[in-house]
């Protein structure tokens, strides 16, 4: 009995062995896999960041109206030729009513009623020009000496300037991608535009006040009073939007986070560590947007270019109301209008 006792645990101890062995090496290809492949790690590197270095995001304000009705005679009247026919005058109307709900990826016309649309007789008109010319100014919506940057006054117009998102043409304050953000740059000076704060709570920030009228809409319209809310990086295109409703005072709060890759990781091939320095970006074409305007490579303006590739791909054209322009491309006209209801995906909206 005794012998068979040892015997046992002699069996056991065996066991258990070679159990630890084959353990301690499947450990052990698991890490050298790892350390082979070099796979990245978040840490944080300074927790005690001072947030006055950090630039103020870019905040965008986007009605879902995209456009003033109330323009609709003024537009005939610059777009149309002299003497215009009743089926031209119709089927503009048309198109201006399609034009109030415009955006790339969440386009609320409805397929067939495009196809019942005559857009043929207008497609020589250019959608960017009559979508600027449409569009609700700073003016429009915005209310005077409501605007407070840091606990002081600004007139609002002078900051908020008109730009190019994927939800359309926005006023956008403390940007620095469009002409005019540059100008406002230039005028600033560089180590104070874009706007940095150093304070953070309620009224340290960006306070103003907006005003939605009703002849801004055509009767009968699909758009809402909401009003949404871009919150971006000063040189990044676009953004989530958040929801805001029409008598409510809404707060949005910004958390600044930066994040960026070490020297270290150069080590590792672009294709494992997902993302390009500065000077990698010799692949990128002269007339290509992120390099044509000097953009640093990030993730959100890669994404904007992605989806102009891919409507080029799908409806043969491209549309500036929504990226930069580009002109190796040509602009969509009104026929493909349909296009880009028949590929339409909505956005999320907070």
């Amino acid at each position: 009995k005794i012998s068979l006792i040892i015997s046992t645990c002699r069996l056991i101890w065996c066991a258990l062995l070679i159990t630890s062995v084959g353990l301690s090496f499947f450990f052990y290809l698991l890490l050298s896999e790892r350390f082979v492949s070099q796979k990245q790690q978040t840490v944080v590197h300074d927790p005690q960041y001072p947030v006055f270095l950090v630039q103020f995001p870019a905040v965008g304000i986007c009605t879902d109206n995209r456009i003033d009705w109330s323009k609709l005679e003024a537009a005939k009247k610059q777009f149309l030729p002299s003497n215009p026919s009743e089926e031209l005058v119709d089927s503009f109307t048309v198109l201006v009513s399609r034009l109030e709900t415009l955006r790339f990826g969440d386009y609320l016309a409805n397929l067939s009623d495009l196809e019942d649309d005559n857009l043929e007789i207008v497609r020589f008109l250019n959608l960017t020009q009559l979508a600027i010319f449409l569009t609700l100014q700073c003016e429009d919506i915005m209310v005077a000496q409501s605007c407070v940057w840091r606990h002081s006054f600004f007139n609002c117009c002078d900051y908020f300037v008109l730009e190019k998102t994927e939800y359309g043409f926005c006023l956008v304050f403390n940007s620095e991608i469009s002409p005019r953000s540059k100008a406002i740059r230039q005028r600033e000076g560089f180590n104070f535009y874009p706007f940095h704060n150093a304070k953070a709570g309620q009224g340290t920030g960006l306070n103003f006040d907006l005003i939605i009228k009703e002849n801004f809409k055509r009767p009968d319209s699909q758009a809402n009073n909401n009003v949404y809310v871009m919150i971006k990086k000063p040189d990044q295109l676009t953004n989530v939007i958040y929801s805001m409703t029409q008598n409510t005072e809404t707060y949005v709060t910004v958390r600044p986070d930066i994040t960026y890759t070490d020297e270290t990781t150069r080590s590792i091939p672009p294709e494992r560590r997902n993302c390009l320095f500065a000077d990698e970006q010799l692949e990128l074409e002269s007339h290509d947007s992120a390099k044509k305007y000097g953009k640093p490579f990030q993730l959100t303006n890669c994404l904007n270019r992605c989806h102009e590739s891919y409507l080029v791909q799908l409806c043969n054209c491209s549309l500036p109301i929504f990226f930069l322009l580009n002109s190796k491309i040509k602009e969509c006209d009104a026929t493909r209008l349909r296009c880009l209801a028949r590929h339409n995906v909505p956005q999320n909206r907070e």
